[in-house]
């Protein structure tokens, strides 16, 4: 006779829409009644079985197999080892039926906004905790993540999917390959969001997005959790979509340049999206002296690392990007230093990304030198450099003064290359500044104090000062390749003016050589070897004109 086995489902997946992760549970339930193989272990099932037969089931009971094969351990550390790895494995498995619930309900294309969103808070709950997020990075639950970027999302779907990202990144680098899967799929996403600055609870509330009354409840009681785990340092950043998409491109950025390649290029939508958030924070800067807001300084400092990490790479621009990069000189504002010349620390970061991004796109296409050639931009790179050495004369190498030198590199970088391009810029030099001099004068004047004081360096303080100088002397060089501002340096020094700066120039390229061969015993490639030829070039020129 043979008997027949009817699978009820358990009453809570009656009704619902039983998935394969949901399924799971009820088949471990099943499995445990009827046994391996489907043998009935029910109570009564032995009745009117020929399984429950002794004889039937084994002809020769000397050779009978039992159901459970039991071994006597060896110890008793290998029996509490293996309880422990079967406790483990099961909470692995229950964890992962979990969490394919989770992904199956947030990619359910009949599912409405707020089930969406609820099922993604259930995400970011579970990630929450450092232990759960380490497992769902060893699941792969990753990629499927990445996966869930799409334009037809909405809003506040995205900026949870964001959270969940960015919650992955948490205390561990963010794979390669993830990172190159991701770029292009948050790019894709990233132009709605970053026209929205409230905080996801009050997004959530706008009417428009059709969020259900408790779905808005349950993400203003984990928005405080999310705020601590993804801002500990920035109470007052509000979590925003424009926030969270800047941060995860960052983070995305930062960890394809950790390999040692450049990001793939930006499109131009979002370069320009980009430009304009940052000239609207722009504003506030310019308005007054006083340091912008957190949250503004925050977005800056995000957007001008996207674009640092965009603008060290050249290539081949076409005129869209021509354009967008040309709009970059419109942030000077963010130059701006007090009067006394000191910024606090989210200043002096804005300040120094931006001359980067400048020195990064003036390096890569000169052709672009002349929009940056403005009065304004020259005016507030000089004013930089020429407080920076006036702060390093107070104390002359007492301390490590890296941070103020790096500062100064930069800044006379970013005019040396406006400078060897640019003759409007040299025409700017020579303006002269209401009741002070010229800017050449001013800076001609601060070559003089300090050439002086450059010597055999025996500290990476006097060896910054030293560079700083080597950089000087080449702006001064440069703006020789104007007649009038020739005439000037030439009298400098009992009309020892030019020959001074020359030599300078010359010692400071040998050095340059002498710093490449010991970091790089190859020959030199790209930007290092660049950077001398320029120089020969520079100097060759202004050989010829004397």
């Amino acid at each position: 006779m043979t008997r027949t086995l009817l699978l009820h489902p358990r009453p809570h997946l009656r009704g619902s829409k039983v998935t394969y992760a949901r399924q799971r549970s009820f088949l471990d339930d099943l499995l445990l009644e009827t046994g391996p193989s489907g043998v009935n272990l029910a109570p009564g099932a032995e009745q009117n079985d020929p399984l429950a037969d002794p004889h039937h089931m084994n002809p020769n009971p000397g050779s009978r197999a039992r159901l459970f094969i039991i071994e006597e351990p060896d110890n008793d550390d290998s029996a509490v080892r293996s309880i422990h790895e079967l406790r483990q494995a099961g909470g692995n498995a229950r964890y992962r039926g979990a969490v394919e619930s989770i992904f199956e309900d947030i990619e359910d294309i009949h599912i409405s906004s707020s089930g969406r969103c609820s099922a993604l808070v259930q995400l970011c709950s579970k990630l929450l905790n450092p232990k759960l997020a380490h497992q769902f990075l060893e699941c792969n639950f990753d990629r499927r993540l990445v996966d869930l970027f799409r334009r037809d999302l909405d809003l506040t779907s995205s900026s949870l999917a964001l959270c969940a990202y960015k919650l992955c990144a948490i205390g561990r680098p963010l794979p390669y390959i993830l990172a190159t899967t991701a770029l292009p799929k948050l790019l894709d996403i990233s132009l709605p969001l970053l026209d929205v600055q409230d905080d996801l609870f009050a997004m959530a509330r706008a009417p428009r997005l059709k969020i259900a009354k408790a779905t808005q409840l349950s993400i203003q009681h984990i928005l405080p959790k999310l705020q601590s785990m993804l801002l500990p340092n920035a109470h007052m950043v509000k979590l925003s979509p424009c926030f969270l998409i800047l941060q995860c491109l960052r983070t995305t950025m930062a960890a394809i340049q950790e390999k040692g390649e450049n990001p793939s290029g930006l499109p131009v939508p979002f370069l320009k999206r980009l430009v304009n958030l940052m000239l609207s924070s722009n504003t506030y800067r310019e308005e007054s002296s006083t340091i912008i807001g957190v949250e503004a300084s925050q977005n800056l400092i995000l957007g001008l690392s996207i674009l640092e990490a965009h603008t060290i790479s050249g290539g081949l621009l076409t005129e869209d990007h021509r354009d967008v990069l040309g709009s970059i000189s419109s942030l000077y504002g963010l130059l701006s230093v007090k009067g006394d010349g000191s910024v606090n620390t989210i200043s002096q970061s804005i300040q120094s990304l931006y001359i980067r991004v400048i020195l990064n796109v003036t390096n890569s296409h000169p052709n672009l030198c002349d929009d940056f050639a403005t009065p304004e931009m020259i005016d507030e790179l000089a004013a930089i450099a020429i407080a920076k050495f006036a702060d390093l004369s107070k104390e002359p190498l007492a301390q490590d003064n890296s941070n103020s030198l790096d500062t100064v590199i930069l800044a006379l970088g970013a005019l040396i290359n406006v400078t060897e391009q640019s003759e409007t810029s040299r025409i700017i030099f020579l303006n002269p500044r209401n009741s002070s001099p010229s800017l050449l004068g001013q800076l001609l004047q601060l070559f003089l104090v300090h050439v002086d004081s450059t010597s055999e360096a025996h500290s990476v303080p006097a060896v910054h000062h030293n560079v700083a100088m080597g950089y000087l002397a080449v702006l001064l060089l440069a703006l020789c390749l104007n007649s009038s501002a020739r005439a000037e340096v030439k009298k400098s020094l009992h009309s020892r003016g030019l020959s001074v700066i020359m030599s300078t120039v010359e010692e400071f390229l040998q050095y340059h050589r002498k710093i490449e061969q010991e970091l790089q015993p190859l020959p030199a490639q790209g930007d290092s070897s660049g950077f001398h030829i320029r120089l020969q070039d520079l100097i060759g020129r202004i050989r010829l004109i004397e």
